[in-house]
Protein backbone atom coordinates (compact mmCIF):
# COMPACT_ATOMS: atom_id res chain seq x y z
CA UNK A 1 0.00 0.00 0.00
CA UNK A 2 1.30 3.40 -0.96
CA UNK A 3 -0.29 6.96 0.76
CA UNK A 4 -1.14 9.96 -1.28
CA UNK A 5 1.91 12.10 0.46
CA UNK A 6 4.58 8.98 -0.96
CA UNK A 7 7.23 9.77 -3.58
CA UNK A 8 8.19 7.12 -5.88
CA UNK A 9 9.82 7.75 -9.16
CA UNK A 10 8.59 6.81 -12.52
CA UNK A 11 11.88 4.59 -13.01
CA UNK A 12 11.76 2.96 -9.46
CA UNK A 13 10.16 -0.78 -9.16
CA UNK A 14 8.51 -1.00 -6.16
CA UNK A 15 5.98 -4.39 -5.65
CA UNK A 16 2.90 -3.89 -5.10
CA UNK A 17 3.13 -6.34 -2.34
CA UNK A 18 5.53 -3.91 -0.60
CA UNK A 19 4.30 -1.70 2.41
CA UNK A 20 5.38 2.09 1.88
CA UNK A 21 5.32 4.39 4.75
CA UNK A 22 3.66 8.00 4.41
CA UNK A 23 6.01 10.81 3.14
CA UNK A 24 9.05 8.61 1.79
CA UNK A 25 10.45 9.12 -1.24
CA UNK A 26 11.96 6.52 -3.32
CA UNK A 27 14.08 7.60 -6.05
CA UNK A 28 15.67 6.85 -9.59
CA UNK A 29 16.14 3.19 -10.68
CA UNK A 30 15.66 1.54 -7.05
CA UNK A 31 13.97 -1.63 -6.32
CA UNK A 32 12.25 -2.89 -3.28
CA UNK A 33 10.54 -6.35 -3.53
CA UNK A 34 7.71 -8.06 -1.76
CA UNK A 35 6.93 -8.40 1.16
CA UNK A 36 9.77 -5.25 2.77
CA UNK A 37 8.20 -2.67 4.97
CA UNK A 38 8.99 0.66 4.82
CA UNK A 39 8.67 3.09 7.69
CA UNK A 40 7.61 7.23 7.19
CA UNK A 41 9.31 9.63 6.25
CA UNK A 42 11.87 7.48 4.47
CA UNK A 43 14.37 7.93 1.58
CA UNK A 44 15.66 5.76 -0.61
CA UNK A 45 18.12 7.60 -2.91
CA UNK A 46 19.07 6.34 -6.32
CA UNK A 47 19.53 2.57 -7.04
CA UNK A 48 19.03 1.43 -4.30
CA UNK A 49 18.37 -2.56 -3.80
CA UNK A 50 15.50 -3.60 -0.72
CA UNK A 51 15.44 -6.87 -0.84
CA UNK A 52 12.03 -9.03 -0.07
CA UNK A 53 10.77 -9.09 3.78
CA UNK A 54 13.12 -6.36 4.49
CA UNK A 55 11.85 -4.20 7.67
CA UNK A 56 12.95 -0.53 7.32
CA UNK A 57 12.21 1.59 10.50
CA UNK A 58 10.38 5.28 10.65
CA UNK A 59 12.68 8.41 9.43
CA UNK A 60 15.12 6.01 7.82
CA UNK A 61 18.04 7.41 4.99
CA UNK A 62 19.28 4.96 2.50
CA UNK A 63 21.50 7.03 -0.21
CA UNK A 64 22.18 5.97 -3.58
CA UNK A 65 23.72 2.51 -4.45
CA UNK A 66 22.76 0.92 -0.85
CA UNK A 67 21.71 -3.09 -0.80
CA UNK A 68 19.97 -4.12 1.97
CA UNK A 69 19.21 -7.81 1.50
CA UNK A 70 16.76 -10.02 2.87
CA UNK A 71 17.39 -10.69 6.45
CA UNK A 72 18.52 -7.75 8.00
CA UNK A 73 16.49 -5.05 9.67
CA UNK A 74 16.95 -1.30 10.09
CA UNK A 75 15.45 0.30 13.29
CA UNK A 76 13.78 3.80 13.14
CA UNK A 77 16.38 6.74 12.20
CA UNK A 78 19.11 4.70 10.59
CA UNK A 79 21.26 6.39 8.15
CA UNK A 80 23.44 4.09 5.79
CA UNK A 81 25.91 5.97 3.21
CA UNK A 82 26.37 5.71 -0.10
CA UNK A 83 27.42 2.40 -1.74
CA UNK A 84 26.77 0.31 1.93
CA UNK A 85 25.95 -3.44 1.48
CA UNK A 86 24.01 -5.61 4.26
CA UNK A 87 24.97 -9.00 3.35
CA UNK A 88 22.99 -12.06 3.86
CA UNK A 89 24.81 -15.14 2.98
CA UNK A 90 28.19 -16.74 5.16
CA UNK A 91 29.04 -18.88 2.73
CA UNK A 92 28.44 -17.80 -0.61
CA UNK A 93 28.86 -20.37 -4.05
CA UNK A 94 27.76 -20.67 -7.44
CA UNK A 95 27.73 -24.42 -7.53
CA UNK A 96 27.87 -27.46 -5.28
CA UNK A 97 31.33 -29.94 -4.77
CA UNK A 98 30.05 -31.72 -8.08
CA UNK A 99 29.54 -29.04 -10.08
CA UNK A 100 26.10 -28.74 -9.77
CA UNK A 101 24.73 -25.35 -9.63
CA UNK A 102 23.37 -24.29 -6.40
CA UNK A 103 19.62 -23.70 -5.63
CA UNK A 104 18.10 -20.79 -3.57
CA UNK A 105 16.71 -23.77 -1.23
CA UNK A 106 20.95 -24.33 -0.55
CA UNK A 107 20.85 -21.43 1.85
CA UNK A 108 19.38 -19.66 4.71
CA UNK A 109 19.87 -15.70 5.32
CA UNK A 110 21.48 -14.87 8.40
CA UNK A 111 19.71 -11.86 9.81
CA UNK A 112 21.55 -8.92 11.06
CA UNK A 113 19.73 -5.55 12.46
CA UNK A 114 21.06 -2.22 12.60
CA UNK A 115 19.73 -0.50 15.50
CA UNK A 116 17.85 2.62 16.40
CA UNK A 117 19.79 6.05 14.90
CA UNK A 118 22.58 4.17 13.82
CA UNK A 119 24.75 5.33 10.92
CA UNK A 120 26.65 3.37 8.27
CA UNK A 121 29.81 5.47 6.21
CA UNK A 122 30.08 5.14 2.79
CA UNK A 123 31.10 1.84 1.00
CA UNK A 124 31.12 -0.17 3.93
CA UNK A 125 30.22 -3.60 3.69
CA UNK A 126 28.40 -5.25 6.75
CA UNK A 127 28.53 -9.30 6.86
CA UNK A 128 25.77 -11.95 7.53
CA UNK A 129 25.09 -11.99 11.41
CA UNK A 130 26.24 -8.40 12.45
CA UNK A 131 24.04 -6.42 14.69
Amino acid sequence: MTPASTLIHPTAEVSSKAEIGDGTKIWHGAQVREGAVIGKGCILGKDCYVDKDVRIGDNCKLQNGVFVFHGFNLEDGVFLGPGVMLLNDKNPRAINPDGSPKADTDWIASPGVVGYGAAVGGGAVVLPGVN
